[in-house]
């Protein structure tokens, strides 16, 4: 219900503040904007309330204002954002009848820490020790022990996650 939406650009604008290789975040109360400069692209990203978005009209107007809020001075003039829906989800199962849903599809909560690189690696290398178990005869323990896997690797990791997300919808925390 109170899950943030997700927009993406690749901008040809320069940023002098952002080094290359170098993340810049910018946290204000309605969301926060990463951005990082990979050659001549500035590649930003941003986790922003649907209501500021639906307020805002125009993705950039939303994104910039998170940047005022956070006293960043940089502002992108214009962009192509590619929008996503909201940035936490958990599908009701997390394996079938030989299927075992790895990285995102196992769920996510929104990227303030940037773990989904690390799930999708950590949950991909525990399937591929599992699955041989499974190739000739496939059984309901299989499924079983894929959910408890995810729920250790996945999940409970997540917690982590959520509450540093959490956190940075607080002024006072993020000041910290």
């Amino acid at each position: 219900r109170h899950s943030r939406l997700g927009l993406a650009a690749s901008l040809n604008e320069v940023d002098e503040n952002t080094r290359p290789g170098e993340i810049r975040m910018a946290v204000g109360r309605q969301g926060y904007v990463g951005r990082i400069r990979c050659g001549t692209q500035l590649l930003v990203a941003a986790a922003v309330d649907r209501r500021f978005i639906k307020a805002n009209a125009d993705p950039t107007l939303a994104v910039n204002g998170i940047l005022a809020q956070a006293g960043d001075a940089w502002s992108p003039t214009s962009a192509n954002w590619q929008g996503t829906p909201h940035l936490n989800r958990r599908p009701a199962a997390v394996a079938g009848w030989r299927t075992l849903l790895i990285g995102d599809a196992c769920g996510y909560v929104e990227p303030f820490t940037g773990e989904g690189i690390a799930n999708a690696l950590a949950t991909g290398v525990a399937a591929a020790d599992l699955v041989p178990q499974g190739l000739g005869d496939w059984d309901g323990k299989i499924e079983h022990a894929w959910s408890r896997t995810v729920q250790r690797l996945v999940y409970r990791r997540g917690i982590w996650c959520q509450s540093l997300a959490r956190l940075s919808r607080h002024p006072w925390a993020t000041s910290l």
